[in-house]
Parts: C-alpha cells; sequence; structure tokens
C-alpha cells in the first residue's frame, strides 16, 4: 500500500488512521493498494484523552 500526499496529510493519516478515507474523499491523499492494511494499523493504536489531568491535587 502507498500513502501520498503533503507531509501534513500524510503524518495526520499515519497518526489518525481513522480520517485517511476522509482526507483521500478530500483529495489531499491518494492511496494506491490494499487500504484495509490502513484500518488495521488504526486498530493496534490506542486513544489518548489529550485533556488528562497530569498532575491530580
Amino acid at each position: 500500500m502507498t500513502v501520498a500526499g503533503p507531509n501534513s496529510a500524510v503524518v495526520g493519516a499515519v497518526l489518525q488512521p481513522a480520517v485517511a478515507g476522509k482526507l483521500a474523499v478530500a483529495g489531499k491523499l491518494t492511496i494506491d493498494g490494499d487500504a484495509s492494511v490502513l484500518e488495521a494499523y488504526g486498530a493496534l493504536l490506542d486513544e489518548f484523552d489529550p485533556d488528562f489531568p497530569i498532575v491530580t491535587p
């Protein structure tokens, strides 16, 4: 599988594979090959809460 596009779009697809399809539909990415590989990769990643408390009182 090959993912091509601007650097920011490719990084977005690697860090958040769920948005890769939306970026491809918008014309910002081109995905050649089996796109299910990107979905399988995304299933391996954890989603973290960006507002987690670093220090709790």
